[in-house]
Parts: structure tokens; C-alpha cells; sequence
């Protein structure tokens, strides 16, 4: 078997650097640096994912234009329903997960892939989450985004490949990461989830809500059939009379609605927000 030494000796280099960057500031962009000598073409982003707090993040080099989005415009409440945040802490082995692997049939074309992946020029992504900590998750993510091409089935090989390697960095570099139970961010998350959870239960049947609530999750109605065993025409009568009582027409309004209505968890953390941002907006417009 013919071996590239050069190549070889370029990488072996740069896992060098990746070991001795280890403990240091610059740790995280010489780890992103190497696996872009590997996989060019690719933009990085790092979070810290304590469990039952909203993430952080701790490295990007995505451009100026649209870090906003994957950083801020993620950890504001987003988080909660990406496919990757919820691999985190569902049991799951640390690994490698290509996104494409973990969503339903049809979230590509759901309005959570228009309204965050596609404000991101998110074109493929692949995701690792290395298990550092009991109640801490570090998720290392590789994206391409509008202007190239999705990873290829060579390329995805190549980054498995890479798995142990990475893992172990992430593991030993954040390893003494101090988890600060920070009361506020803890009770914000909270206030998240079971106010995206309320989301419409002031107006909707609960089966309605199931509904609802698989859609926010980039279910198509075909998948929402086979999730919930009932028929697509029933799917299609449920999702109907919901968006009626919603006085929305798409997937679009939906989402506006869920994030339109996020403010009001935070000051009606036991209601349904959707009901808070309706009476509001009604008192607005009076």
C-alpha cells in the first residue's frame, strides 16, 4: 500500500500542534485549523452545552455576516428544537452525526430549516459531541455553507476518521470547564422549554398541540403520520383546524408566532406565551 508521507507528515504536524495547544487560549482555532487542512472549504463553531442551561458559545470563525445568527440568534431560544442540541442529552454515545442522519423526511423543507439554516447558509453540517462531563456536552460542529457543496461521501469518511482524535481533544482541553449553576440561565431554560411546550394550549386540542409541536420540530405531515400512528388525511384535518385557530396559513407564521411569543415565557413562565403575546398585541392595537 502507498502511503502519502508528505501528507501525512503535514497532518501528524498539525495533531501536534492540536496536543500542545491543549490547556491554552488558542486551543480551539488550531483545532479548527487542522481539521480545515483535512476538510477545506468548511466554517467551525464550539459550544458548551451544560445540561438544563442554555449553551454557549466558545469558538466561530463563521463571517461577520452571519455569526450573528449561529451564535446569539441560536442561543436565544432556538437551541431547543436543533436536531444536534437534543442528540446532547438523549442518551446517545459522544460521536460523529451528520444532520442529515438525525432529521425527519421533509425538514428540509421545514419553515425551522428556512427560518435558522437557511439565515445561516447552512448547506450541510455535521456535528461532534464529545461527553466531557456528566452534565456538560461540547459540540463541535463543521458546516458548509451557500457557495459549496455538501459534504461528500469521501469527505464524511475523512471526518469520521478523524473522530477519536477530536473527541479526545475536546475531552481533555474542556475537561475542567466549570459548570456554574448559574440560577438565571437555569430557570431561563426552563422557562424555554415548558413555555414552547404550553405554546397554544390555551386554544388547541391536545392532539392539535402534538401537532404543533412535532411541526416546530421539522416533521412533515407524512412523518407526523407515522410518528403519531394516525392517518395522513387525519394529520392533514388536525394541522388545518390548528393553523384555523391560530389564524396562520404556513409553517412561516407558525414560527413567528413561537418566537414572537418567546418574550412572555420569561414573564408568564406557567402560561401559554402565544395567549400572553395575543392579549398584548390586542391591548397594542386597541
Amino acid at each position: 500500500m502507498d502511503y502519502d508521507i508528505d501528507k501525512i507528515t503535514l497532518w501528524n504536524n498539525r495533531v501536534g500542534q492540536v496536543i500542545n495547544a491543549i490547556g491554552l487560549d488558542y486551543f480551539s482555532q488550531t483545532l479548527s485549523e487542522a481539521m480545515q487542512f483535512i476538510i477545506p472549504d468548511t466554517f467551525i463553531i464550539i459550544f458548551s452545552i451544560p445540561k438544563n442551561q442554555p449553551p454557549q458559545c466558545l469558538f466561530h470563525n463563521y463571517p461577520k455576516h452571519i455569526s450573528k445568527i449561529n451564535t446569539s440568534g441560536w442561543i436565544s431560544g432556538a437551541y431547543l428544537l436543533d436536531p444536534f442540541y437534543i442528540k446532547c442529552f438523549d442518551g446517545s454515545p459522544q460521536g460523529l452525526y451528520h444532520l442529515l442522519d438525525l432529521v425527519p423526511e421533509g425538514f428540509l423543507a421545514s419553515e425551522y430549516y428556512q427560518l435558522y439554516y437557511s439565515q445561516t447558509q447552512c448547506t450541510d453540517e455535521v456535528c461532534f459531541i464529545a461527553h466531557t462531563q456528566e452534565d456538560l456536552r461540547i459540540s463541535l460542529s463543521v458546516a458548509r455553507i451557500k457557495g459549496y457543496d455538501g459534504f461528500s461521501g469521501h469527505e464524511l469518511a475523512l471526518l469520521q476518521s478523524l473522530l477519536s482524535i477530536v473527541l479526545s481533544a475536546l475531552n481533555k482541553h474542556f475537561i475542567k470547564t466549570q459548570i456554574s449553576g448559574n440560577e438565571k440561565k437555569i430557570k431561563l431554560h426552563n422557562q424555554l422549554q415548558v413555555g414552547i411546550k404550553n405554546f397554544g394550549t390555551s386554544i388547541l386540542t391536545s392532539r392539535e398541540q402534538d401537532m404543533i409541536q412535532l411541526i416546530l420540530l421539522g416533521h412533515s405531515s407524512k412523518t407526523i403520520s407515522k410518528e403519531l400512528n394516525i392517518s395522513f388525511d387525519t394529520v392533514k384535518m388536525h394541522r388545518k383546524n390548528a393553523y384555523t385557530k391560530l389564524n396562520i396559513s404556513s409553517q412561516a407564521e407558525l414560527f413567528s408566532l413561537v418566537f414572537e411569543s418567546i418574550p412572555y415565557i420569561e414573564t408568564h413562565p406557567r402560561e401559554d406565551p402565544l395567549q400572553m403575546f395575543l392579549s398584548q398585541s390586542y391591548n397594542v392595537t386597541i
